[in-house]
């Protein structure tokens, strides 16, 4: 259903999922972030239903548990990858994880890495 009001339009949307909120965080240099709530909710009145999705952003830091990009160096642990004139594929993607980390908490990024060193 589409609705004019001024010479805005809005659209009605309807939730088909299973999820009745979804958070999202800007990724942003230096502590800029802002928070993104997407809501899904319905107006009901006496001559009409509508089902609409309610967008709400605002300043906010990053919980502990939210950061803008987690790296995933592969292999590791009982799984070495491909091996080849005394090099690992787990020795060369923690190296090279550890160095794009470093790199972009330069600037300004909060970063995970799942792993910061090969067990064995």
């Amino acid at each position: 259903m589409e609705l004019e009001k001024k010479n805005k339009k809005y659209y009605t949307i309807e939730n088909k999922t299973e999820y009745p909120e979804v958070i999202y965080y800007t990724i942003t240099k230096n502590n800029s972030n802002r928070k993104i709530d997407i809501k899904f909710e319905t107006f009901k009145s006496e001559e009409k239903t509508i089902n609409y999705m309610l967008i709400d952003t605002k300043d906010a830091k990053l919980p502990k548990d939210v950061y803008d990009i987690v790296i995933d160096p592969g292999h590791g642990g009982s799984d070495n990858g491909a091996e080849y004139g005394g090099y690992s594929e787990a020795d060369q993607t923690i190296i090279y994880g550890k160095r794009v980390k470093e790199e972009l908490e330069k600037l300004g990024l909060k970063v995970k890495i799942t792993r910061n060193r090969n067990r064995r």
